[in-house]
């Protein structure tokens, strides 16, 4: 899929979560939000995490082993 129809959907669903959220009590909503933030959070890191394995794994790619030419 397209990186830009990827982002607007989730543009799209975030701002519409959004305005629900903005119809909630407002313990609710700030519980909910609170949530949203720690999600993010963890995918933050997630992706973190996951671009130094591949860095690192691609490090050990680039080296090129004694390869005899018979």
């Amino acid at each position: 899929m397209d990186e830009e129809i990827i982002g607007r959907i989730i543009k799209l669903k975030l701002n519409m979560a959004e305005k629900l959220i903005g119809h909630l009590p407002e313990k609710a909503a700030s519980q909910i939000k609170d949530l949203g933030k720690i999600i993010l959070k963890s995918l933050n890191e997630n992706v973190q995490d996951t671009k130094e394995h591949a860095s690192e794994k691609s490090g050990a790619l680039t080296h090129l082993n004694h390869v005899p030419i018979e």
